[in-house]
């Protein structure tokens, strides 16, 4: 009697421990259902041979109940694990229409600035055009424009209008016009006429060589303009 029980308490010790090595629930419970079967073995059935057997079915039992209770882990962590990407998803989309609206606003700030830089250039054109017309005459300023655009019969009728004004002033940036027309159009027989005039007419102007340079300098910046638009005379 004493030895069986001996041996019984080796079996629940065996079946324990393995217990305690299983890494699985399944395990875990098939250990511990062990050690219960053979101690109810022991008390039922009273013998080493009875405890093996309730042991044996304990240990059916714990597998059984661990292997549900693994599949019930399993799924809690994959439903956990999809809540999971849910809530990144919804966080990274909630990103996305913050990123969005932010896109949206800044669109609309440089438009502000855009339209405010766009009003404040019309205003400084418009009255750097007001300058020159007082300064030169309406007719000159709309034929050195003219000029610019490579329009030399346009400007040169120009020039002729607006020689024909009282301000002597706009009847002098007449004849500058004209010069300059020539000049462009690399006239230089009618160029040099030009210089003479101006350097008798204009008390800044001694020489026609100081006339010749003065008028090259104007074409300069006049052909700097138009590559800067983008316009060719060669058409």
């Amino acid at each position: 009697m004493k030895t069986r029980n001996i041996l019984a308490l080796v079996l629940i010790v065996i079946l324990v421990g393995s217990s305690a090595m299983a890494k699985s629930r399944a395990g875990r419970r098939a250990g511990k259902g062990a050690a219960m079967g053979a101690i109810w073995g022991l008390v039922i059935g009273g013998s080493v041979e009875s405890a093996a057997r309730h042991a044996a079915a304990g240990a059916a039992m714990g597998a059984a109940s661990g292997a549900i209770d693994d599949s019930y882990a399993k799924k809690d962590a994959k439903r956990a694990a999809q809540q999971q990407a849910e809530a990144e998803r919804r966080a990274l989309e909630v990103e996305r229409m913050r990123l969005a609206e932010e896109q949206r606003r800044l669109a609309e700030q440089i438009a502000v600035v855009q339209a405010q830089e766009t009003q404040a250039m019309s205003q400084d054109d418009a009255a750097i055009e007001a300058e020159w017309i007082e300064a030169i005459g309406e007719d000159n300023w709309n034929g050195l424009v003219a000029l610019t655009d490579c329009q030399h019969k346009r400007a040169h009728l120009l020039a002729q209008a607006g020689a024909t004004v009282d301000n002597e002033e706009h009847r002098l940036a007449s004849l500058w016009l004209e010069a300059m027309i020539v000049v462009d159009q690399k006239k230089t027989d009618e160029a040099a006429v030009y210089f003479e005039q101006l350097a008798a007419r204009d008390p800044e102007i001694d020489t026609t060589q100081q006339a010749s340079i003065e008028v090259d300098k104007a074409i300069l910046d006049i052909r700097g303009v138009r590559r800067g638009e983008g316009i060719s005379c060669d058409r």
